[in-house]
């Protein structure tokens, strides 16, 4: 268990009576590229949503920072250091991809300088510029995937948590986001990816393997 990071202590959860994760604990420090994986099914991305802060665990603890995410006074404001990209998109249909990434950063309390700012910066990053004034039903699914995965570096949060970050993305673009996690780690921040990609998993730095409940 660490005092820095993200860590999840003996965490247990079930749907309608089906133990989907028993008794898992991982460990995600800064600097490293943290990988889980596992069969479809084995609760990674339930996992994941435990973590970051989405769906309340039925035993077990959270922490981030050493603060208890589910339990503590301080866990709501702990809660908003992370970003978090599921395995569907973060994107909503009414709204071109500018205006997504514009809300994504509003809620923050960003000036529209900034907001502009980092649209620009992470647009380039990911190359989805050309993309920006179109919505996500006009746009193809592995730029839809750059969107989400935009709108969760945009907003420079201290851990990043994505399910199946893959998803739909060719293999330029899968080396083009592992350098840019290899980037966010290297910078200090937490990265914590769920996938059942072996060539992501091989570029990552601490795996976890979770099984099947039985």
């Amino acid at each position: 268990m660490i005092s820095v990071g993200i860590s999840a202590v003996n965490v247990s959860k079930s749907f309608s009576n089906y133990a989907v994760l028993r008794n898992v604990s991982i460990d995600a420090p800064p600097n490293l590229i943290t990988c889980v994986a596992g069969p479809s099914g084995s609760g990674k991305s339930t996992l994941l949503r435990i973590m970051a802060g989405y769906l309340r665990p039925d035993s077990g603890r959270v922490l981030i920072n050493g603060v208890d995410a589910y339990v503590d006074s301080r866990a709501r404001s702990i809660i908003n250091l992370v970003s978090y990209v599921p395995q569907d998109d973060l994107l909503i249909s009414g709204l071109t991809i500018r205006e997504n990434l514009r809300l994504a950063l509003r809620v923050q309390g960003l000036s529209n300088r900034v907001i502009e700012e980092r649209i620009k910066w992470v647009s380039g990053l990911l190359g989805i510029e050309h993309v920006l004034d179109k919505r996500p039903g006009q746009v193809s699914g592995g730029e839809r995937r750059r969107a989400s995965i935009a709108i969760a570096l945009a907003r420079d949060h201290e851990f990043l948590i994505m399910d199946e970050p893959t998803n739909s993305l060719d293999r330029a673009n899968v080396d083009l986001l592992i350098r840019i996690l290899r980037e966010e780690a290297g910078s200090g921040r937490v990265v914590l990816v769920a996938t059942h990609d072996q060539y992501l998993i091989r570029n990552s730095d601490r795996l976890y393997m979770i099984r099947l409940v039985s």
